[in-house]
C-alpha cells in the first residue's frame, strides 16, 4: 500500500490506516475457480495457504491461516487481520471495526462500513467497542510474544549496502 496525504503521510508511511494496508492479492490454484472474493487476509497467510496448495505438511507452529477454504467456498468465517508497526502502533481489523492502538492506551476506532476512509476516530465515543477490540489485539500480542519467544535469535546476515536500500524504502528504522 502506499498513501498519498489522506493521513498525513506520503508513500511508505509509517501508519496502519487501510490505504497501507489494504492491497489487492491476486492468487492462482488448482481447483480454485476464478473470480473476485471480497475476503480479509494478512500476509502472514501466505505461508500456509501456498504450503496447503502444494500439498506440503505445514509446520504446526507457522503464524498464519490456510486461506483456501475461505478461497474455494467464500466462507463466512473469516480471520481478523493483525498489522503492527513494531514497537508503536498495533492494529487488528475486522470487516466492520479497525482499532489502531498504541500500548500507553492511545486508541483510533473506526467504523469501517460508515467510515470506510477512516477520518472519525469513534474511541471515545464507543468505549464498549473499543475495549472488546483491544481485548481481542491483547490476545493476538500476547501469542506473537509467546511465539516470538520461541524463535531462535539466529538471522541471516544482511549486507550494509542492503540494510541501507531497506532503511531508505522504509522498511527498516
Amino acid at each position: 500500500g502506499e498513501e498519498f496525504f489522506e493521513h498525513g503521510g506520503f508513500e511508505h508511511s509509517r501508519t496502519l490506516y487501510d490505504e497501507m494496508l489494504r492491497v489487492p492479492l491476486l492468487f492462482k490454484a488448482p481447483g480454485l475457480r476464478p473470480g473476485l472474493r471480497e475476503i480479509q487476509t494478512q500476509s502472514v497467510d501466505l505461508a500456509p495457504t501456498l504450503a496447503c496448495v502444494a500439498g506440503a505438511q505445514v509446520p504446526t507452529d507457522l503464524a498464519g491461516a490456510d486461506l483456501a477454504p475461505i478461497l474455494q467456498r467464500g466462507a463466512a468465517a473469516e480471520p481478523i487481520a493483525f498489522a503492527e508497526t513494531p514497537g508503536d502502533r498495533y492494529a487488528i481489523r475486522t470487516r466492520e471495526w479497525k482499532l489502531i492502538a498504541t500500548l500507553e492506551g492511545h486508541d483510533e476506532l473506526f467504523h469501517l462500513t460508515t467510515d470506510p476512509y477512516e477520518q472519525v476516530n469513534l474511541a471515545s465515543s464507543r468505549p464498549e467497542q473499543t475495549a472488546r477490540l483491544r481485548e481481542r489485539l491483547n490476545t493476538v500480542l500476547a501469542g506473537a510474544y509467546q511465539a516470538g519467544a520461541r524463535v531462535r535469535r539466529d538471522v541471516a546476515p544482511v549486507s550494509p549496502g542492503t540494510l541501507e536500500r531497506l532503511k531508505a524504502l522504509g522498511y527498516v528504522r
